[in-house]
């Protein structure tokens, strides 16, 4: 049976939504027993013109503008989804990638992305905001703004990557460190013998020994053994003169 990465890939990121929304709501519900039990304290004491233990300044901001909001989203960029050889060589020559056996090349893997709204200090209010989140740790933490731990988050992502049935980046279970947006179906890499992998390395190399581009290092290191006689024939195309590797 066919399996719908779109569809899977919706159906993740509805997942996160409805796993971060729960949290928060609790998050919520405890601010807002904390403030009443502030106000409650605070009253107390001025009745006996003393601090009482529970007492202290509430804040002014409603407790549901304290708590960190977030939404988590199938990416729609072009990049992000089904990919040629030649694409997928720009993402390694970008050094965004390390392989040109990406599972984006067999229209198996798509990326769920965050968008934060991070409460700013202080008694004004208001939220700083990042359509797309490069650094998700800030949205995560032990503070009484955050809904959830960063190890809970992992923790979260894992639980629907297993119901979605997805793997990470490395093919492997759990939130992938280094490309953790990026979400793939099991058993779905192209191999190396494939002529989207094999066109991909051919303009890794032109790219690299003809035309100039930087290299990316780890890619060639990994991928020594396939690359070899590719990027010998781009180095005698750039220098007739040469035979060999360098």
């Amino acid at each position: 049976m066919t399996v719908d990465v779109d569809k899977k890939a919706a159906d993740f990121a509805a997942g996160m939504n409805k796993r971060y929304a729960a949290a928060r709501a609790k998050c919520v519900a405890a601010c807002k027993a904390s403030d009443e039990k502030k106000k409650k304290a605070n009253a107390e004491g001025e009745k006996r013109g003393m601090c009482m233990k529970d007492g202290g300044p509430v804040p002014k901001t409603k407790p549901e503008d304290r708590v960190v909001k977030l939404n988590f989203v199938v990416a729609t960029s072009k990049v992000t989804k089904k990919r040629t050889g030649k694409e997928q060589a720009k993402s390694v020559l970008s050094g965004r990638s390390w392989t040109c056996a990406s599972n984006h090349m067999a229209d198996k893997a798509r990326h769920v992305n965050i968008s934060s709204e991070i409460p700013k200090k202080g008694d004004k209010g208001g939220f700083d905001k990042k359509s797309y989140q490069d650094k998700p740790k800030s949205c995560f933490g032990d503070g009484p703004e955050f809904a959830w731990k960063w190890e809970t988050f992992k923790s979260e992502w894992a639980a629907e990557m297993k119901k979605q049935g997805f793997k990470n980046y490395k093919g492997k279970d759990g939130y992938g460190e280094g490309d953790a947006y990026h979400l793939e179906l099991p058993d779905s890499r192209p191999k190396r013998s494939d002529s989207e992998v094999i066109a991909c390395m051919v303009e890794y190399a032109t790219q690299t020994r003809v035309n100039g581009k930087k290299k990316n290092d780890k890619f060639e290191k990994s991928w020594a053994k396939d690359l070899k006689k590719h990027i010998e024939a781009a180095e005698k195309k750039a220098d007739p003169a040469k035979t060999g590797a360098r």
